[in-house]
């Protein structure tokens, strides 16, 4: 999930650069529900007319189910939860996981569980429509994992391999839709992988907040 805004919270810490300031309480969860439905939605909405202005609702309800929602909404959550398990793994094993994972829960401060839903939701949906439906289907496999990559990007030193992790995730979200012909499956991925790692992010930078005694 791409961050589209740098927030600063008036009275918490100084920022890190290129880093989101790391928030207190629960108000600022308003800020994602804006990137939710300013960004997300948008992106989501605006995918789903590119493809309903040739093919109708129909052209829509097709390319999102595919020809086996059931089997390829499954695969979603298996590759989803094991991609998780990956994360986390590789945060426990390497540095530069440790700190990418420590600059994102920094970013996200302390989301309430609704708001991780709708983030993770929205994200997933708006983010896949948008690669795996628009630009997948306009310019080709190549453009949409680069592009994907691309709008990872981040100022921040820690977050510099994140554009290559999601090099990674973009070509296997293209390799699902490709071989199940539909977005069911990167869809579902998607927003697993969002649900679980924005939970463990958050969870992982509200430990690492608490006084040491």
């Amino acid at each position: 999930m791409a961050s589209p805004f740098r927030l600063c919270v008036s009275g918490s810490e100084a920022p890190h650069p290129g880093r989101l300031t790391p928030r207190q309480g629960g108000a600022d969860d308003r800020a994602w529900w804006f990137v939710a439905g300013a960004v997300y939605l948008p992106l989501m909405v605006g995918s789903w007319a590119w493809f309903a202005w040739d093919g109708g609702v129909g052209a829509v309800i097709e390319l999102q189910l595919g020809p086996r929602p059931v089997w390829d909404a499954v695969l979603g959550l298996v590759l989803g939860g094991l991609a998780s398990a990956a994360s986390r793994w590789g945060a426990r094993r390497w540095r530069w996981m440790a700190d990418m994972a420590d600059a994102l829960g920094a970013q996200l401060g302390p989301l309430a569980p609704l708001t991780t839903l709708v983030l993770a939701v929205c994200s997933g949906l708006g983010e896949e429509w948008l690669f795996r439906g628009v630009i997948l289907q306009s310019w080709g496999q190549v453009a949409s994992v680069v592009l994907f990559a691309l709008a990872h990007t981040s100022p921040d030193p820690a977050l510099r391999a994140w554009p290559v992790l999601a090099l990674a995730m973009g070509a296997v979200f293209v390799a699902l839709a490709v071989w199940t012909g539909g977005l069911m499956a990167p869809v579902v991925l998607h927003i697993t992988v969002n649900v679980l790692n924005l939970r463990w992010l958050v969870e992982r930078h509200q430990r690492q907040s608490l006084p040491r005694g």
